[in-house]
Order: C-alpha cells, then structure tokens, then sequence
C-alpha cells in the first residue's frame, strides 16, 4: 500500500440543486492513491489518518467535468 502524502481539495460549482460537488484527492508523488467525495462531510469524507492533510489541503477550483475525470482516475487506480 502507497503511503498517502498530499491531499488536494478540488471543488466544482455546486449543481442545480445546490449540492456541493467537491472530493478531496491523495497523492503519493504524483500516483494517485484516493479519492473521496466530500458531499456535507467535509474533512471527514477522507479516512481518519489522512483528515490533518484534508483540512490543510489546498482548495483548486474545477469544472464539473474535471472532478468527475480526477474522480474516475482514481477510481481505475484504486
């Protein structure tokens, strides 16, 4: 197993419904290692050894499309 050492928080506009559409993606290097859905968990949506790296992950903004391209990436990966 890849030890997990950064995490980004990527965010997209919410959806029409207002629903929050962000994950927060761990690297090893630049491997892939996970990704997890944030919904109105916020640092908890990540595993309990990896939530001190989520809440000082860096926010990136994206497009809807580009979240679900980064979350499919680290669905084939993992």
């Amino acid at each position: 197993m890849t030890t997990t050492t950064t995490v980004l928080h990527l965010c997209a506009p919410n959806d029409r419904n207002g629903n929050p559409r962000r994950a927060f993606v761990g690297f090893a290097g630049s491997l892939i290692t996970g990704a997890w859905e944030e919904g109105y968990k916020g640092c908890a949506a990540v595993p309990a050894e990896l939530q001190g790296l989520a809440n000082q992950a860096p926010r990136i903004n994206v497009s809807a499309s580009e979240l679900r391209s980064w979350l499919q990436a680290a669905k084939e990966v993992g």
